[in-house]
């Protein structure tokens, strides 16, 4: 059959009125569109405001509620120089850039670090990396639950977040390690932000970070390789 149409008399204003019992509009034309007033339905249930437009505010607002495990944002430093590290535990960095991280991100309750290290050496050395995080500005301590509980580690008796071991053959001159770690940080509550850094020191003799032993701007078999320190914010 051809399709039904109501609708109401021609002219700018003129209306089609559909009340229920109680004789209120449910429905109600306009010269473009309707009203429906007073109705629910089953599912969806009818929202102010209308299905299709976005509510006021921005993914900014603190109001709006993240799911757990939701990836608020992503901090990371890239440290492209070089160090030399000794028996002194020192922070990683190049003079330029630190293997630290930031986060003022107060919406997160878990950082997820990942820390990579390229090293080298040609000597019989042990090189120990180590976490240090801090909270709302306070000073940096040494985050014992990412490091071994074995023993040793200085005044917190932990052991390290990760390690290198090089020896003293010649060919280490050529070569370096690649040198990674990552940990599930929850911090409890703070206020302002959160830090966290990368310490190391060896053993004995010296590391090399950022590239080997033999690392120049002439040799095919020297390596230069970027050290990075990454957190994701977690809800």
């Amino acid at each position: 059959m051809a399709d039904l149409k109501i609708k109401p008399q021609a002219g700018s204003g003129n209306k089609l009125i559909l009340q229920d019992q109680q004789a209120v509009a449910v429905l109600t034309t306009a010269d473009s569109g309707a009203t429906i007033a007073n109705s629910t339905l089953n599912s969806p249930t009818l929202v102010t405001p209308a299905l299709g437009t976005v509510a006021s505010g921005n993914l900014s607002n603190s109001a709006i509620v993240y799911p757990t495990g939701h990836i608020l944002g992503v901090q990371n430093a890239v440290m492209q120089g070089t160090q030399s590290i000794s028996t002194s535990l020192v922070d990683v960095t190049d003079g330029t850039t630190a293997l630290s991280v930031t986060s003022s991100n107060t919406n997160a309750t878990k950082f997820y670090i990942v820390a990579m290290v390229y090293c080298g050496t040609d000597n019989d050395v042990g090189t120990h990396f180590e976490l240090w995080s801090k909270i709302d500005g306070a000073s940096y301590a040494k985050l014992d639950a990412a490091h071994s509980n074995y023993g040793g580690g200085g005044s917190s008796h932990k052991d390290f977040m990760f390690a290198a071991a090089g020896d003293n053959d010649t060919w280490n001159r050529y070569t370096g390690t690649h040198c990674t770690s990552s940990y599930l940080w929850t911090p409890g509550s703070f206020s302002t932000s959160v830090s966290v850094k990368i310490r190391a020191d060896g053993y004995s003799g010296t590391t090399y970070i950022g590239r080997n032993y033999n690392h120049n701007n002439s040799s095919d078999w020297a390596h230069s390789v970027p050290s990075t320190l990454t957190i994701w914010e977690i809800k």
